[in-house]
């Protein structure tokens, strides 16, 4: 595969993740804000709809699977086992993050008030990139 379809695959892959994140972010959003849960619960409770919208919205408009063999919701199934470690993993380093910086720093307002939401933003890229390279190797490998 070329280098300018590679970077395509990436490309449709961040697109549809950032369809994904959205979903995931406004759910974290009202949980944080509104329901005032934790950084931890609220990130693993938003994530559960985005991880399924990627999923399905990936492995029909951006990867090919190479073997018929083994049916979508297995694969679905072992995707969504690599998540559900990925967010407590994760979440667990958004709720340290938080956590380190409201109890360590002095923040302007601005940012203190909203601080939950940036650290969201912060571990984003993390899951991005991890996701992807999970994904297309599930869909296009096994």
């Amino acid at each position: 595969m070329s280098l300018f379809k590679k970077l395509l695959l990436f490309l449709s892959f961040v697109a549809v993740s950032g369809i994904g994140w959205l979903i995931d972010f406004v759910v974290y959003t009202i949980l944080v804000e509104y329901v005032k849960l934790s950084v931890f619960v609220s990130n693993i409770a938003s994530a559960l709809p985005a991880i399924t919208f990627v999923f399905l919205a990936s492995t029909n408009k951006v990867f090919k699977s190479t073997n018929p063999r083994i049916r979508l919701i297995y694969k679905y199934f072992v995707y969504f086992g690599y998540q559900a470690l990925l967010l407590l993993l994760i979440s667990w380093l958004a709720q340290f993050i938080y956590d380190f910086i409201y109890h360590s720093m002095v923040l302007p307002q601005s940012i203190s008030s909203n601080l939950a939401l940036w650290v969201k933003v912060l571990i984003t890229p993390i899951t991005l990139l991890a996701n992807y390279i999970v994904m297309k190797t599930l869909i296009e490998k096994l």
